[in-house]
């Protein structure tokens, strides 16, 4: 392959580097950066916590001091900020700019931070921003194995610029040699590769269960027999129980059977034996609220002295984010836990919450933090141990148990670098849920999933690849998809292709001489695409005012969580419009394909209340929602809102047919701007 011609032709160029900025460079680290430094795009592949990212601080650091530009990207927000922060005070803050969608800062900083997300569709449509830029960095590439988003990473991969070079942090994968290889043939340069499979602080995977302690995983089904020995008769083979046996033990109440280990009695293990700080997964943030404030009701781990940094910590991040304590929900409760050193920590939190209790965790003041998974991607804060409260999760569409990635990704939060010479692991053993028939997996890094194509084409994507790109160089561009690479019998890609480009000719969006005014609109939108476009040259949004604008941006950008419960409501009068608009479409399809977008209305009084000044403390008494789950509906309504002006602003510059002058309201653009500034106020423009 080319990768291994170039090793051997720049072998003889110079040594590894030993030392970034003082540092000891471990032996991977030291060779990654030997690649960056002969401009060479790299892979990295290494467990979580073992210092990959002071691989990208390196190149950060070398794109400043060469005056080339580079892009950050990053698969969530809150790490996107987090690196802001630190790339702010490592090279200052006018060297760095942020984009996430809902917050655009210097944009043309050298080093310019951004989601995943973002990235992709600014080299979809071509954005003039991404002139010069040199270097991509895509931390945690090996999100392009998820379900969901993984097509935004191979999507970006496919599209970027022969002359952009990347570096791509992942945790360890079994396949990273074959990733290289993909992204080779698509960039036609060589990708190093630099493998590192052994983690700078060792992990020791235990169960625990109150009656027998710590157990190893080996010999957990023994442990589980043997602490329901004392019933005659029992049918035990090879260590294990019938389900018929069990299922009588679970109704003997005689025998004290364990059917679940507390997990306060987890976290006193790990109190009496020296291991906060203590990061606990619970998949649930009911489950994480409800076990964080049982345990405060009986702990306090804190000391007098540093009850009072958490005192001064706390009215430090308020300061800063110009928000009163009386002002977020629930908060008298959470500083009273803080001040005991402990704290929960999920998505429906508010995020200057998420972002105070990010601050405890780094100043050593928390012991124990209940936290979803989402935690293990958001922040890199390591602790010295990690709990799981169960090994299974709902994953949208069934309870599972973790894939081995997952667990992890989760579990390398073990183990502090530099402090610790072990990170400890621990996992409730719920004796009542093992049985014959389904034991827990046996977790081996060596058995981590393999990555694979999850590529989805948009009609976004469709539209602006035939608004800018003629026939034989889309042909060329799918032909270099992961899922083609994997199996060259792989034609989906191309039939998705076909198919959502040929919805778009039938709605007459495009036609073969390019785009048509509705595909003009469209290439803007990155939801809804063709219900928001159907709206706007009904004349739809041109009706609304700025409450009904807000509302209808974040009715269809919410998500509502499994069994949410609908708030009672007035459906608006767009509503009706939309079901006339998606029949008239479906009609036009004529059973071709079927356009089904997800709406909740459900939500639109609630953007009302609040884009009419409401308090949130007020709104979510009337309506039992999470504030974390308001902001963010608030903030993707707001991005959703500069793509529907950027697609009117599109049809000034396009030639719009007469009889679709009701798209282009000269008062829209206006309107749009104060729905923003309405929505864009208090919690919700807190930047972090």
């Amino acid at each position: 392959m080319i990768r291994e011609e170039c090793h051997m032709k720049d072998a003889i160029l110079a040594a590894p580097p030993r030392f970034f900025k003082n540092l000891l460079l471990d032996e991977f680290q030291s060779e990654a950066i030997w690649h960056l430094q002969r401009n060479t795009s790299t892979l990295v592949s290494a467990p979580t916590g073992t210092g990959k990212t002071v691989i990208a601080d390196f190149l950060v650091d070398a794109c400043i001091k060469s005056g080339k530009r580079i892009a950050y990207t990053a698969p969530v927000k809150a790490l996107v900020n987090q690196k802001f922060r630190n790339y702010a005070q490592m090279v200052g803050r006018n060297q760095v700019g942020i984009l996430t969608g809902d917050l655009s800062e210097n944009p043309d900083a050298p080093v310019l931070l951004m989601t995943t997300e973002v990235f992709r569709n600014m080299l979809v449509s071509g954005a003039p921003t991404l002139k010069k830029i040199a270097w991509v960095v895509f931390d945690e590439i090996h999100y392009l194995d998820h379900a969901q988003r993984g097509t935004v990473w191979e999507e970006a991969i496919m599209l970027m610029p022969p002359a952009m070079k990347l570096l791509g942090l992942s945790a360890t994968v079994p396949n990273a040699s074959e990733i290289a290889d993909w992204i080779e043939s698509v960039h036609k340069a060589p990708v190093a590769v630099v493998s590192h499979t052994e983690r700078a602080v060792p992990l020791e995977h235990l169960y625990y269960n109150r009656m027998c302690g710590t157990i190893k995983p080996e010999k957990l089904m023994y442990a589980r027999t043997s602490s329901v020995l004392a019933h005659k008769g029992l049918d035990i083979k090879a260590g294990f129980l019938s389900q018929r046996d069990l299922d009588g033990l679970r109704s003997d109440h005689d025998l004290g059977f364990q059917d679940d280990s507390n997990h306060l009695d987890m976290v006193r293990y790990v109190a009496a034996n020296r291991l906060f700080p203590c990061l606990y997964f619970v998949m649930s943030r009911r489950g994480c609220e409800e076990k964080a404030h049982q345990l405060a009701a009986k702990a306090d781990y804190l000391r007098p002295r540093e009850k009072e940094a958490v005192r001064v910590a706390i009215k430090q991040e308020l300061t800063a984010m110009a928000l009163r304590p009386d002002s977020i929900p629930r908060f008298a409760q959470m500083g009273e836990m803080w001040r005991r050193g402990i704290a929960f920590h999920h998505a429906g939190m508010l995020p200057a919450t998420k972002q105070i209790v990010e601050t405890l965790l780094e100043r050593k003041l928390l012991r124990v933090l209940y936290a979803t998974e989402t935690f293990a991607v958001g922040v890199n804060m390591p602790v010295r141990t990690v709990c799981f409260d169960s090994l299974k999760k709902y994953d949208g569409r069934e309870v599972r148990y973790l894939t081995q990635g997952e667990y992890f990704q989760m579990a390398g939060r073990a183990g502090r670098r530099g402090f610790d010479r072990q990170g400890t692991v621990l996992i409730a053993a719920d004796f009542g849920a093992f049985s014959q028939q389904e034991q827990p997996p046996i977790w081996d890094e060596q058995k981590l999933e393999p990555i694979s194509s999850k590529i989805q084409l948009s009609f976004n994507f469709v539209a602006n690849l035939a608004a800018r790109w003629p026939n034989d160089r889309i042909t060329a561009l799918l032909s270099h998809s992961l899922a083609g690479f994997q199996n060259s019998e792989n034609t989906s890609v191309f039939r998705d292709f076909d198919q959502k480009r040929e919805i778009l000719r039938r709605l007459d969006y495009l036609n073969d001489d390019g785009l048509l005014p509705r595909g003009e609109v469209c290439r803007h939108l990155h939801v809804q695409e063709i219900l928001i476009t159907e709206l706007i040259f009904d004349g739809v949004l041109a009706d609304m005012d700025t409450e009904t604008l807000a509302g209808f941006a974040a009715a269809l950008v919410y998500e509502p969580r499994p069994a949410e419960t609908a708030f009672p409501f007035v459906p608006p009068r767009w509503l009706a419009a939309a079901d006339i608009a998606l029949a008239r479409v479906n009609q036009r399809l004529d059973g071709f394909a079927e356009i089904k977008p997800e709406i909740y209305p459900a939500i639109t009084p609630l953007i009302r209340a609040w884009v009419q000044g409401r308090s949130l403390n007020r709104i979510l008494r009337d309506f039992p929602m999470s504030p974390g789950d308001f902001v963010t509906a608030c903030r993707r309504a707001i991005d959703l809102l500069r793509q529907i002006s950027d697609a009117i602003q599109a049809l000034d510059r396009a030639s719009v047919p007469a009889h679709t002058e009701n798209a282009n309201d000269t008062d829209m653009p206006q309107k749009i701007k104060e729905a923003i500034t309405a929505l864009d106020r208090h919690v919700v423009s807190v930047k972090l």
